[in-house]
């Protein structure tokens, strides 16, 4: 994989904020964030509305694989120099279930979670300061890219 799209509202402040985040971030492949009101989004990604990314957090690669919701969100992380580490702990039978619950979380709070964090202007949200400060969680080895859904001819 060269390059992982982010499908992202720009109408959700969490959901730029977290774009624009991760595209400051050291990564091993690029990561290019496309918001769903683009109004080419069903020509670039055909079939894309299937998968109802106003929903749930979209990425795609240039390869064809697809991830939703906490899926996406690891994949992400995984893309992520500083971040594998958290990644290959979230992908974890242990830590599975947990970060799925989590991400449904934030998700389905979003709005209010954008007015909470963003209500004062700062530099950096405060949740995205905090995880930066946890240690790397990992013993050391490397970090396999999670499974993704694969595009078929027609699309998604």
């Amino acid at each position: 994989m060269k390059t992982l799209y982010v499908l992202f509202d720009q109408d959700c402040g969490l959901c730029c904020r977290l774009s624009e985040w991760l595209g400051r971030q050291p990564a091993h492949v690029a990561i290019q964030a496309y918001p769903l009101q683009a109004p080419d989004l069903g020509m670039r990604f055909p079939g894309i509305e299937r998968l109802r990314p106003e929903e749930d957090l979209v990425a795609l690669s240039d390869e064809g694989d697809v991830w939703r919701g906490s899926r996406a969100w690891i994949v992400c992380l995984w893309a992520l120099k500083e971040f594998r580490p958290w990644a290959k702990r979230f992908e974890s039978p242990a830590w599975a279930p947990l970060a799925k619950r989590m991400f449904v979380l934030v998700s389905k709070n979003r709005r209010g979670i954008s007015r909470w964090l963003f209500g004062s202007q700062t530099e950096e949200p405060r949740l995205l300061r905090a995880l930066e400060a946890v240690p790397d969680p990992c013993l050391g080895g490397g970090c396999r890219m999670p499974q993704g859904a694969r595009l078929g001819k027609e699309g998604v």
